[in-house]
């Protein structure tokens, strides 16, 4: 979800003080790896030619590895939308989906260009009170998430929502989906939430830290906490039950209604959703 797209680039506020120690060049591309939203040109930050090229690689693989995030994050909003607004499903379907992402992008933007004006002009905006905001965010969306789909139907759309991706280009380009996704869900994410914890925890006995960086680092992934202790309580109410984990994990059409017509409704719904553009 959201926190998921943007939480990343926290890690190189709070990094960038180790590596400050090591290579300066590198630092500044590390601790200026979360404006990628707000820099238009790469050049700003390079000197030469080959530093520009550098850093435009850099920024263009940042955005090749959350494009898969990117996806996600439309696609449970629009399924989302498709849910909560009965009607919208009378709308040609290519028309409702353009809508809904042109609005999702108009706040994206919006919000993106507010805090781009305040960042530099003071450095809590740029980091406190950014991350406060998107954490808040974050946990609202993750509420209205679960009480939408329920959190065990939520699981199953993370995990089964995008089906096979349209064409061999969107393999390459880390579409979220089958081995990729299932990696991400059970490997990545996880190792990158202790790494980046143990970093910080490294750097706070240091004593090379700030306490609003700590306070930034906290509140940012204080929604992942959520997630996790929910996620935590059902594997060990399964474990205690006799049942497997995997259960937990496995398709359940049991959600739709059960009168025909509503139940005939919802599944309209459901195709509509997992329908690409």
């Amino acid at each position: 979800m959201i926190i998921n797209l943007f939480g990343c680039f926290f890690v190189f506020s709070v990094s960038g003080a180790a590596v400050n120690l090591m290579f300066p060049m590198i630092a500044m591309l590390w601790k200026h790896g979360e404006n990628i939203y707000f820099i238009v040109l790469p050049l700003l930050f390079a000197k030469t030619s080959f530093g520009a090229i550098l850093v435009s690689l850099t920024f263009f693989s940042f955005f090749l590895c959350t494009i898969g995030t990117k996806v996600v994050v439309i696609e449970m909003i629009i399924m989302s939308v498709y849910r909560a607004v009965t009607r919208i499903k009378f709308i040609d379907q290519t028309t409702s989906r353009n809508i809904i992402i042109c609005i999702y992008f108009l706040f994206m933007h919006l919000y993106t260009y507010i805090y781009g004006r305040l960042a530099f002009g003071d450095i809590r905006v740029r980091y406190f009170y950014f991350s406060l905001i998107l954490s808040m965010l974050a946990f609202v969306e993750l509420l209205v998430c679960i009480h939408i789909y329920h959190l065990k139907r939520l699981i199953v759309n993370l995990h089964t929502m995008l089906g096979e991706p349209p064409n061999n280009f969107w393999r390459y380009l880390g579409y979220p989906v089958n081995l990729y996704w299932t990696a991400c869900w059970y490997i990545i994410t996880p190792v990158f939430c202790i790494a980046s914890g143990g970093l910080a925890l490294f750097i706070i006995i240091s004593g090379r830290l700030y306490s609003d960086i700590i306070a930034l680092t906290v509140i940012t992934f204080l929604p992942l906490s959520v997630i996790i202790i929910i996620m935590m309580i059902y594997i060990t109410k399964a474990y205690g039950t006799g049942k497997a984990i995997k259960s937990l994990f496995v398709a359940d059409h049991r959600w739709v209604p059960e009168l025909g017509i509503n139940r005939q409704q919802a599944l309209y719904e459901e195709r509509a959703a997992r329908a690409m553009i």
